[in-house]
This record gives structure tokens, sequence and C-alpha cells, in this order.
């Protein structure tokens, strides 16, 4: 299944699975107060420090210094398996991206 198919599947029923749909773009422009609105959907309090602790282990420049933190063994053995069988030299890209910027929230967000 291809990544924007498996993520429509989502959003065409976030509301029956209690499923809450977060864009990176919004976490870019108002990184507090998506957090605050990801907490209250958990259900969770969180302190100024948690926050502070949070916004920097979720950022592009942690994951890229710890890109081995973030290796999907069980995600990329089974992209070997989907996507790869005709040309197994195909280079598997890391978990982080280059900090490409894509636009999936433009194509998706019509629909939440």
């Amino acid at each position: 299944m291809f990544w924007w198919k498996f993520v429509q599947n989502w959003i065409d029923n976030h509301e029956k699975v209690n499923c809450k749909i977060v864009f990176y773009q919004d976490l870019i422009r108002n990184f507090s107060a998506e957090l605050d609105q990801i907490s209250s959907f958990l259900g969770v309090s969180l302190t100024d420090e948690e926050k502070e602790r949070i916004k920097y282990l979720s950022s592009f420049e942690y994951m890229k210094a710890n890109n081995e933190k973030f290796d999907l063994h069980t995600l990329r053995a089974r992209w070997h398996q989907c996507f790869l069988k005709e040309d197994p030299t195909t280079e598997i890209p890391p978990f982080v991206s280059k900090g490409v910027k894509r636009d999936g929230m433009a194509e998706l967000k019509d629909s939440v």
C-alpha cells in the first residue's frame, strides 16, 4: 500500500477510530498549540519541562543526529518483502528524511 493511500484510509475513518490527525506543517507553525491539542486528545497534562523535552526530542535536528534510534527494522524488512522483489539492490532511505519539504497537508487537509 502506498503511503498516501494509507494516510487517506486513516483520514476517511478518523472519527470512527478516535484518531487525531496531526500535520507536520501545523507542528512547525505552532508547536506549543499543537502539543496542547495532542495532550488534550490523549487526556494527559504536561509540565513546561515535559513540553520542552518533547519539542527537543521530536525536532528534525535531534532525529537526524540520532537516526539509529529511529531505524524501523520491521518496517524496513517488510518494505523489502513488498516493494523490492523486482530490484533487491534498491536502497531503502533512512527513516529521517533529508529535510525535503513536502506538501501533504495541501493534498489531505480538506478531507479532515
